[in-house]
């Protein structure tokens, strides 16, 4: 009986490491899918920047070209330069948004319990007391019948006893 009790509970360890792992793993899958746009966000940004400072060169070299001026050159530059700002900005905005959208939903491994397994928890041991107290019935009807059985026998053997002297 203590053995069923502890390979019980062995039991349920086991189902709640393999849960806890599990949960892991899925926070791990989650990360490597924010790194993965993370990257991909960093690309685009990196082609942004790239085509702005194409586009820059491209203007300052038209604009000397027709007789322009560094001054004017330099104040486009700068125009572009705030506006790549901007798009670092709003793709650094969208990711950070994503992932602290994936913190507040994520699944702390403290509240997993109460969430994944402990109404399973519950309904095993609810079920180990009612066939706990079940044996226990049958244990004390076969002990009282036992009692029964031997004071009976004692009784007969005490008249035979009796009887025959």
């Amino acid at each position: 009986m203590a053995n069923k009790a502890k390979d019980d509970v062995e039991s349920v360890r086991q189902t709640i490491l393999d849960a806890a792992r599990e949960a892991s793993k899925l926070i791990t899958d989650a990360s490597a899918l924010q790194i993965k746009a993370i990257a991909d966000a960093a690309g685009q940004a990196r082609t942004v920047v790239t085509a702005q400072a194409s586009d820059a060169a491209n203007a300052l070299v038209v604009r000397n070209a027709a007789g322009g001026s560094d001054h004017d050159v330099l104040t486009r530059l700068d125009v572009k330069v705030d506006g790549l700002k901007v798009d670092i900005r709003t793709l650094t905005d969208g990711t950070a948004t994503r992932l602290s959208a994936l913190e507040k939903d994520k699944l702390d491994v403290e509240k997993s319990y109460a969430v994944l397994y402990k109404s399973g928890v519950l309904e095993s041991f609810t079920d180990h007391e009612e066939r706990m107290r079940e044996v226990e019935l049958k244990i004390n009807k076969v002990m009282a019948w036992g009692a029964a059985a031997v004071l009976l026998i004692n009784v007969v053997g005490f008249l035979v006893g009796r009887l025959y002297k």
